[in-house]
């Protein structure tokens, strides 16, 4: 066993020439070699400084129950840096699950806008990019949300379903008026039915974009830190655990729901930063996304309070 996995690991030889060298067989210089792994007399072991990551990440996928989890590590410290690295990779994400024909789900991040600046040219044909929450209609990311759907369009060179409101309206009949409209409600539709989503994930504070644009005043970010809301995804509020909270305002907010969101075969959050710690735990525990891309700074935030 140990001549055999000399020549296979030392030598480079193929278990092919091993087993003519040594008088073997190729099947059994293959269990051969599986057993000196197992007795310890083999050790397999890769150096690598990527290695350190992605034994991160894979420490994330067992503990959040994830299907997958990417982590970077940031050229160098900073917000734009570790911006830059996690929408980069969450490209290069996209472009190993894009196929022709899919239904890609984008919902509005500043992180979401880089990645789909990172894309290259891909083959989207008769893929269907759709908007899964309404626009932030002031502000300086007034026109982000339809932004993203448009710029991935021409990447993926994709046809495109906007769901041309706002994200939250001033009382349900008007949110209940506005899904009934045929185009917007097929939107919906289409956002429910996606094969893959990718999203960002807001804090609720008063640093938050949504705060910023003026769509969370004071005193409902008072109100949603009462009933112990700590983040958002597509504009719907979730406790530490992941439960739904905020429901008067999920009443009036027009995109897809966290329920459906959920039932998403593909559910990919892009995020990162110690303010969105809790936002993004929750937002896991309550079994959201699948998927996570991340920075190695938030990776291990997210495992120490775990």
């Amino acid at each position: 066993m140990t001549r055999a996995a000399s020549l296979y690991y030392r030598e480079g030889l193929t278990q092919q020439e091993v087993a003519r060298r040594i008088g073997f067989s190729r099947q059994t210089i293959s269990r051969m070699l599986q057993q000196a792994q197992d007795l310890g007399i083999v050790r397999i072991e890769i150096r690598s400084p990527a290695a350190e990551v992605e034994a991160l990440a894979r420490r994330l996928e067992v503990t959040f129950g994830l299907s997958e989890a990417v982590v970077v590590v940031p050229d160098s410290p900073g917000e734009l840096d570790a911006r830059r690295a996690v929408g980069t990779a969450a490209a290069a994400l996209l472009g190993r699950r894009i196929h022709p024909g899919m239904v890609l789900g984008l919902g509005w991040s500043t992180t979401v806008m880089e990645m789909v600046q990172h894309l290259s040219a891909l083959d989207g044909r008769e893929t269907r990019i759709v908007q899964l929450d309404g626009g932030v209609p002031h502000g300086q990311h007034s026109n982000e949300t339809a932004d993203i759907v448009y710029r991935a369009a021409l990447a993926l060179d994709a046809q495109t379903a906007a769901l041309m409101t706002p994200l939250y309206v001033d009382t349900t009949d008007i949110r209940d008026a506005l899904v009934s409209d045929s185009q917007i409600r097929e939107a919906l539709a289409l956002a429910r039915r996606c094969d893959a989503a990718f999203f960002g994930i807001g804090a609720v504070s008063r640093r938050s974009n949504l705060y910023a644009t003026g769509y969370l005043a004071d005193d409902l970010i008072d109100e949603l830190l009462a009933e112990g809301a700590v983040g958002e995804i597509l504009g719907r509020f979730f406790d530490k655990d992941g439960t739904p909270c905020g429901l008067p305002l999920s009443a009036r907010t027009i995109g897809l729901e966290l329920e459906a969101l959920a039932q998403l075969p593909f559910r990919c959050m892009v995020a990162f930063g110690d303010a969105k710690i809790k936002a993004i735990s929750g937002g896991l525990r309550g079994h959201y996304a699948n998927v996570v891309v991340t920075d190695e700074t938030t990776a291990l935030a997210l495992l120490s309070c775990n």
